[in-house]
């Protein structure tokens, strides 16, 4: 999920639980044009940043442990990532998502965007 700087939810993809969230969230990337994107570790790839870079996107991602190249990571910056995480957590107050009661992956999906959309007609900005 992307979100904007209000924490509200700007792009979603579903995926499988076992694959990688790098791999996962290809499709998300071309929704972003200019800015920048916060992330964690996992996301860490020089793949990824010259991705971004051509469309005009910051990078705020710390590098892993152990790599030559080190980047510049803005402390302050890196401290909103928590911005997606509350997103989440705004969205589980939903039983039927907390407890991932929907069988099929389009009936999950469905039910995110719902709580997607709420979340930004209740957001108070």
């Amino acid at each position: 999920m992307l979100v904007d700087s209000f924490g509200r939810p700007v792009a979603i993809t579903l995926a499988p639980g076992q694959r990688h969230d790098l791999k996962a969230c290809a499709g998300l990337w071309a929704e972003m044009r200019g800015g920048w994107l916060v992330a964690d570790r996992a996301f860490e790839s020089d793949r990824l940043r010259a991705e971004l870079a051509a469309h005009g996107v910051f990078t705020c991602i710390p590098t892993k442990q152990g790599r030559r190249k080190q980047y510049f990571l803005s402390a302050p910056l890196y401290a909103h990532r928590h911005t997606v995480e509350n997103a989440f957590a705004r969205m589980k107050r939903f039983k039927r998502l907390a407890l991932r009661c929907e069988k099929l992956a389009d009936s999950f999906l469905g039910f995110v965007l719902l709580a997607a959309s709420l979340d930004w007609l209740l957001s108070e900005v």
